[in-house]
């Protein structure tokens, strides 16, 4: 289930399965949505997504503005982070983390390169 326009019925049963707590969450999952991840709820972090396309996976926790992670989040981060190699990113207010955004036109930058045979490299 990936957002695509004219998909407004399938998103609607998307949301209810996904069982959105708050108006960030539901932000986040809308521009989510719209950028082709499939959003999945985690539990003790709000959510984890994967991009089909580029085959990336993150983990996202909703906080408002000066929301904090409470310790168990904390420890269930730095476990994510240190032993799996995994970041677990923050959205503030349900903005999606820009982060994301750059890792994902890095991959599918990447991507066209190898598709058309160049090798590009980064500074």
């Amino acid at each position: 289930m990936r957002g695509r326009k004219g998909s407004a019925t399938l998103y609607r049963e998307y949301q209810r399965l996904i069982k959105v707590k708050n108006k960030f969450e539901k932000r986040f999952i809308d521009e989510a949505f719209e950028r082709g991840f499939v959003v999945l709820r985690l539990g003790a972090l709000d959510f984890l997504i994967l991009n089909l396309d580029t085959k990336n996976v993150y983990i996202v926790e909703v906080k408002s503005k000066n929301g904090k992670l409470t310790p168990k989040q904390m420890l269930i981060k730095a476990l994510f982070e240190q032993k799996f190699n995994i970041p677990v990113y923050i959205s503030r207010n349900g903005e999606f983390p820009e982060e994301i955004v750059k890792k994902e036109e890095e991959a599918t930058l990447k991507r066209l390169a190898e598709k058309m045979g160049v090798k590009i490299g980064y500074y």
